[in-house]
Protein backbone atom coordinates (compact mmCIF):
# COMPACT_ATOMS: atom_id res chain seq x y z
CA UNK A 1 0.00 0.00 0.00
CA UNK A 2 2.75 2.48 0.72
CA UNK A 3 4.61 1.58 -2.01
CA UNK A 4 1.15 2.59 -4.12
CA UNK A 5 0.68 5.77 -2.45
CA UNK A 6 4.66 6.81 -3.21
CA UNK A 7 3.69 6.12 -6.68
CA UNK A 8 0.72 7.92 -7.00
CA UNK A 9 2.06 11.07 -5.34
CA UNK A 10 4.98 10.82 -8.21
CA UNK A 11 2.67 10.59 -10.59
CA UNK A 12 0.39 13.43 -9.38
CA UNK A 13 3.75 15.78 -8.98
CA UNK A 14 4.89 15.08 -12.60
CA UNK A 15 1.19 15.89 -13.94
CA UNK A 16 1.49 19.43 -11.84
CA UNK A 17 4.71 20.37 -13.22
CA UNK A 18 3.57 20.27 -16.82
CA UNK A 19 0.44 22.57 -15.60
CA UNK A 20 2.87 25.28 -13.64
CA UNK A 21 1.79 28.44 -13.67
CA UNK A 22 4.15 30.93 -14.67
CA UNK A 23 5.29 34.52 -14.28
CA UNK A 24 5.11 35.97 -17.33
CA UNK A 25 8.94 38.07 -16.48
CA UNK A 26 10.41 35.37 -15.29
CA UNK A 27 9.78 33.52 -18.15
CA UNK A 28 11.53 36.11 -20.47
CA UNK A 29 14.47 36.18 -18.37
CA UNK A 30 14.71 32.53 -17.82
CA UNK A 31 14.23 31.43 -21.28
CA UNK A 32 14.80 34.48 -23.84
CA UNK A 33 11.67 35.40 -24.31
CA UNK A 34 7.56 34.44 -24.54
CA UNK A 35 5.54 34.69 -27.22
CA UNK A 36 2.13 35.20 -26.93
CA UNK A 37 -0.84 34.84 -29.44
CA UNK A 38 -4.88 35.61 -30.35
CA UNK A 39 -4.40 33.02 -33.14
CA UNK A 40 -4.33 35.92 -35.35
CA UNK A 41 -1.02 37.32 -34.72
CA UNK A 42 1.79 37.04 -32.19
CA UNK A 43 3.19 39.67 -29.83
CA UNK A 44 6.89 37.80 -28.84
CA UNK A 45 8.98 40.01 -26.03
CA UNK A 46 12.29 39.34 -25.72
CA UNK A 47 14.94 39.22 -22.64
CA UNK A 48 17.02 42.33 -24.56
CA UNK A 49 13.96 43.96 -24.72
CA UNK A 50 12.87 43.79 -28.28
CA UNK A 51 9.50 43.25 -29.39
CA UNK A 52 7.96 41.84 -32.44
CA UNK A 53 4.39 41.06 -33.51
CA UNK A 54 2.93 39.87 -37.08
CA UNK A 55 0.11 37.93 -38.44
CA UNK A 56 0.45 34.22 -38.00
CA UNK A 57 -1.36 34.46 -42.16
CA UNK A 58 -0.34 35.31 -44.88
CA UNK A 59 -1.29 39.50 -44.45
CA UNK A 60 -1.64 41.82 -41.48
CA UNK A 61 -0.69 44.59 -39.27
CA UNK A 62 3.14 43.74 -37.70
CA UNK A 63 4.88 45.66 -34.91
CA UNK A 64 8.44 45.86 -34.73
CA UNK A 65 10.23 47.98 -31.49
CA UNK A 66 11.47 47.82 -27.82
CA UNK A 67 9.23 46.80 -24.60
CA UNK A 68 9.90 47.40 -20.92
CA UNK A 69 7.76 46.85 -17.98
CA UNK A 70 5.68 49.44 -16.03
CA UNK A 71 4.32 47.21 -13.08
CA UNK A 72 4.50 43.49 -11.82
CA UNK A 73 1.97 42.80 -9.15
CA UNK A 74 -0.88 40.59 -10.18
CA UNK A 75 -0.02 41.03 -13.89
CA UNK A 76 2.90 42.37 -15.66
CA UNK A 77 2.27 45.47 -17.37
CA UNK A 78 4.37 46.07 -20.53
CA UNK A 79 4.85 48.74 -22.33
CA UNK A 80 5.86 48.47 -25.79
CA UNK A 81 6.73 51.33 -28.58
CA UNK A 82 6.89 50.39 -31.67
CA UNK A 83 6.44 50.98 -35.46
CA UNK A 84 3.92 49.83 -37.40
CA UNK A 85 3.46 48.24 -40.70
CA UNK A 86 1.77 46.07 -43.31
CA UNK A 87 2.96 42.32 -44.21
CA UNK A 88 2.45 41.77 -47.79
CA UNK A 89 1.05 45.27 -48.34
CA UNK A 90 1.36 48.82 -48.75
CA UNK A 91 2.92 49.80 -45.48
CA UNK A 92 3.29 53.45 -44.03
CA UNK A 93 6.84 54.51 -43.76
CA UNK A 94 6.48 56.29 -40.34
CA UNK A 95 3.90 55.24 -38.38
CA UNK A 96 4.44 54.53 -34.50
CA UNK A 97 2.32 53.46 -31.39
CA UNK A 98 2.61 52.75 -28.01
CA UNK A 99 1.13 50.08 -26.41
CA UNK A 100 0.27 48.54 -23.41
CA UNK A 101 -0.36 44.76 -22.79
CA UNK A 102 -1.34 43.40 -18.93
CA UNK A 103 -0.04 40.07 -19.11
CA UNK A 104 -1.31 37.52 -16.78
CA UNK A 105 0.53 34.19 -15.45
CA UNK A 106 0.00 31.65 -17.56
CA UNK A 107 2.18 28.08 -19.07
CA UNK A 108 4.37 27.43 -22.22
CA UNK A 109 3.08 24.93 -24.42
CA UNK A 110 4.06 24.03 -28.04
CA UNK A 111 2.04 26.53 -30.57
CA UNK A 112 -0.20 24.28 -32.55
CA UNK A 113 -2.25 26.06 -35.45
CA UNK A 114 -2.10 23.82 -38.66
CA UNK A 115 -3.23 27.23 -40.61
CA UNK A 116 -0.50 29.62 -39.32
CA UNK A 117 1.62 30.25 -41.96
CA UNK A 118 4.03 31.82 -38.97
CA UNK A 119 4.63 28.99 -36.81
CA UNK A 120 6.17 30.07 -33.32
CA UNK A 121 8.29 27.30 -31.41
CA UNK A 122 6.02 27.91 -28.51
CA UNK A 123 3.61 29.91 -26.99
CA UNK A 124 3.11 31.06 -23.57
CA UNK A 125 -0.33 30.12 -22.83
CA UNK A 126 -2.35 33.14 -20.87
CA UNK A 127 -4.63 35.75 -20.35
CA UNK A 128 -3.57 39.03 -21.54
CA UNK A 129 -5.20 42.46 -22.67
CA UNK A 130 -3.81 44.86 -24.59
CA UNK A 131 -4.97 48.16 -22.80
CA UNK A 132 -3.99 50.80 -24.92
CA UNK A 133 -2.83 51.11 -28.71
CA UNK A 134 -1.99 55.14 -29.23
CA UNK A 135 -0.20 56.83 -31.91
CA UNK A 136 2.76 58.48 -31.15
CA UNK A 137 5.75 60.49 -32.41
CA UNK A 138 8.79 58.80 -33.69
CA UNK A 139 10.70 60.80 -31.01
CA UNK A 140 9.01 58.98 -28.48
CA UNK A 141 9.88 55.47 -29.78
CA UNK A 142 14.00 56.24 -30.43
CA UNK A 143 14.12 57.40 -26.04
Amino acid sequence: MKHAIAIFLLVSSAVLAEDEVLDPIITIAADGSITLTDKSSYFTFSKDGSFRSAPLNLSGRSLAGRWELTSNFAFAVITVRARIGWMNGASPTNEYRRLVFWVYPGRKQPFKNPYAITQPKEEFLAYFLIDECVKIPKSEVEQ
